[in-house]
């Protein structure tokens, strides 16, 4: 008579996991919230950048409406001549202070200018010598009452670019429109409607530059 052995279960080999199997295990957790993760952090830097190019995008049309509030009653024969094909970074112009009974100014004020300068602590050099993570990068001022006793000068913008986006100092229209190494802020003028253009530069999410290009035109009174 042969005797049958029952099985020992405390001598099964597969009643627990190995060394290697908890080694395999842990390495494929840790790849699974590696990629977690990273996808998480594209996500929050392409959210982070998105919020940063709106609110320089916001920046660059409240300083161009601006821009154009103050020019808006210039008179046409204020302005000077047309530009050519380098555009102008200033321009100075008169704006009307009393109309007529049919709206034909009347009365100019005192000149007024707005243009681009290299920013205070920066050197057109090629070089970010103030540390802001931009290069030669410039600002916006206003002169008001130009040649008056309350002649003052005011900021109104940092951060603007000193060419305007896509072009570059080479005596060539590389981005097109028709102009020719023209600055990060650019009035053309035709001699009835006023172009101005205008590119704003920061520093964005781990350091990248952004920059946001807007542009506008009025017609200015004769």
């Amino acid at each position: 008579m042969m005797l049958r052995h029952a099985n020992n279960p405390g001598r099964n080999p597969r009643s627990g996991m190995t060394l290697l199997e908890v080694m395999v295990s842990a390495v494929l957790m840790s790849s699974a919230f590696l990629a977690i993760g990273l996808a998480v952090d594209t996500a929050y830097s392409s959210y982070r950048m998105t919020e940063a190019v709106s609110q320089l995008d916001q920046q660059a049309h409240r300083a161009l409406d601006r821009i154009v509030a103050n020019i808006s009653d210039a008179g046409a024969d204020s302005v000077g001549a047309p530009t050519g094909i380098n555009g102008r970074d200033t321009i100075a112009f008169r704006r009307a202070n009393d109309y007529d009974s049919e709206g034909v100014a009347i009365e100019w004020g005192a000149e007024t200018q707005i243009g681009w300068r290299m920013e205070q602590g920066e050197d057109d050099d090629g070089i970010d010598n103030d540390g802001d993570g931009l290069v030669d990068e410039g600002e916006i001022f206003w002169v008001l009452d130009v040649g008056e006793d309350t002649e003052r000068t005011v900021t109104r913008i940092r951060g603007v670019s000193e060419f305007l986006e896509g072009e570059e100092p080479n005596n060539a229209d590389d981005n097109g429109n028709g102009l020719v190494d023209e600055a990060g802020l650019d009035f053309e003028w035709d001699g009835t409607v006023l172009t101005v253009r205008l590119s704003v530069a920061a520093v964005g999410p781990r350091g990248v530059n952004i920059t946001r290009t807007v542009q506008t035109a009025v017609r200015l009174r004769n």
